[in-house]
């Protein structure tokens, strides 16, 4: 993990919450991400009522699994996915119910390539910081880059200044 956020209650207190970015995470959804924690009001409550984290998918047009209808969105060229569902145990969380679902999103140019980044999210993560992720993700805004992710080709659209 390159970036790992998390909220505590008292400083010995374990994790409320935690986020975990890889090191390939685009900086925009990391910077929506720590743009919505820094602006927060209270960020060691999870449930937000009217917040669901999916809906930028939803409205962006982003296929859902069949298999998985509602939990599972597909980016519309299948590179990238956000699930909510069952999470590794080693994301950490403060919730003492065993098996609470969370976020993972993962990009990769490939079902046989390893993912080119992942982001985890806590099933106590504010919904709002997962919905600040998930908007910055379906943002259909041309991002400025030096370089090219590896292996992306043929999977982007290059727009040159003019």
């Amino acid at each position: 993990m390159l970036w790992e956020f998390f909220a505590r209650t008292d400083p010995t207190a374990p994790p409320q919450w935690t986020a975990y970015f890889t090191a390939r995470v685009p900086h925009e959804l990391v910077t929506a991400f720590a743009t919505a924690l820094a602006t927060a009001p209270d960020v060691t409550r999870g449930i937000e009522p009217g917040c669901i984290p999916l809906q930028p998918l939803a409205d962006a047009h982003w296929s859902t699994d069949p298999t998985d209808a509602g939990n599972t969105y597909y980016a519309p060229k299948l590179q990238a996915w956000v699930t909510y569902g069952a999470l590794s145990e080693a994301i950490e969380d403060g919730n003492p119910l065993p098996g609470l679902p969370g976020y993972l999103s993962w990009a990769q140019t490939d079902d046989h390539l390893p993912h080119h980044w992942c982001a985890a999210f806590s099933p106590s993560t504010p919904q709002n910081l997962v919905t600040a992720f998930t908007t910055a993700l379906a943002d259909p805004a041309p991002v400025p880059r030096s370089a090219l992710p590896e292996g992306s080709m043929g999977h982007i659209t290059i727009s040159l200044p003019r």
